[in-house]
């Protein structure tokens, strides 16, 4: 095996010259956000009745969809 010394660098590490200016900004972008979430903000914000209707149900009705769901994956599995 090699001596660690014997090595080539492998390492080409970028140093800074001088510290960064008040109005300097980084180069890195910032993540776009997708079209559909942008859109539900959009149409959120300004209550389109299409989000109203599809909100929230009761809570009774809730507990039973989940139920429903988890006695359909105990079937699943007994199967």
């Amino acid at each position: 095996m090699p001596e660690v010394r014997d090595l080539p660098f492998s390492s080409r590490a970028l140093v800074a010259l001088r510290a960064p200016r008040a109005g300097d900004r980084p180069h890195t972008a910032a993540p776009a956000a997708p079209a559909a979430f942008l859109a539900h903000l959009i149409a959120a914000s300004a209550r389109v009745p299409q989000l109203r209707d599809r909100r929230r149900v009761e809570p009774a009705e809730a507990a039973a969809a989940y139920r429903s769901t988890v006695a359909t994956l105990r079937r699943m599995q007994a199967q």
